[in-house]
């Protein structure tokens, strides 16, 4: 990531200008996965689009799986990534499409929540 980093959800928005606590939101993330037992995950990149010469949009579809690799749940992320001083890439932006549903709807399968119910924004779901 390249400090400033803008993470974006539906319902909130976060700028990060300090790499120690995006790398602590990032820390709270693997405690929920460790939580729920998601192990592996895989990101495949379905479109890449250059914006400018520095600049790039990407999408990506995230898969969860168990110690079975076992699907537990995927996502969908775009990323604008940037060119940093060293000619690496770095995201700039991160907007999650789908994942606080996508969990939402994996918990309600597990029992985790009463069918229904909606879960109030909480600092536990995976960034």
């Amino acid at each position: 990531h390249n400090m400033p980093c803008t993470l974006l959800y539906d319902d909130t928005t976060s700028m990060y200008t300090d790499a120690g606590k995006l790398e602590g939101l990032f820390n709270q993330g693997v405690h929920f996965y460790k939580q729920h037992s998601i192990i592996h995950a895989r990101a495949e990149v379905w479109n890449m689009q250059a914006w400018t010469d520095n600049t790039v949009k990407v999408k990506v579809n995230w898969m969860y799986f168990d110690a079975d690799k076992k699907p537990v749940y995927t996502c969908d992320y775009h990323y604008v990534l940037k060119l940093d001083k060293h000619d690496q890439l770095k995201i700039v932006l991160s907007v999650s499409v789908n994942e606080r549903e996508r969990i939402d709807a994996w918990l309600q399968q597990q029992n985790a929540l009463p069918a229904g119910t909606k879960r109030a924004r909480q600092t536990s779901y995976p960034p």
